[in-house]
């Protein structure tokens, strides 16, 4: 699996961050490290979608209204913290590898686009 030293660096960037759920699941606060492995990719592809540009899309696409709470530098953080406990975890499907290498490499060779002016 592709990986990139600025991705694991970065994972320090707001320790003890957490994820936000949805309403329908309570808007709890949890560290990914608590989330099962399938929500916690289809939690990332969900962020990708909505926070790279329109050719980086990971099929399935789905439109998804996020409210005020997550600003663009909370989703860019996301991608970091979520790609970093993926790139974790031993249970992680062929697929979704497969996924996660694509979305490394786009970063790979586009980080401005996870620059985080304001946190």
């Amino acid at each position: 699996m592709a990986t990139h030293l600025s991705l694991l660096i970065s994972h320090d960037i707001v320790p003890n961050w957490k994820w936000k759920t949805s309403p329908a699941n309570g808007n709890k606060l949890i560290s990914p490290s608590q989330m099962e492995t399938r929500h916690l990719f289809n939690t990332l592809r969900m962020i990708w979608n909505h926070t790279m540009p329109s050719d980086a899309r990971i099929h399935p696409y789905k439109e998804y209204d996020f409210s005020s709470y997550y600003t663009p530098s909370y989703l860019k953080i996301a991608i970091l913290k979520i790609g970093v406990e993926l790139l974790n975890r031993k249970d992680i499907r062929p697929q979704w590898a497969k996924e996660l290498d694509i979305m490394i490499n786009y970063i790979n060779s586009r980080p401005d686009l996870l620059e985080i002016s304001k946190v």
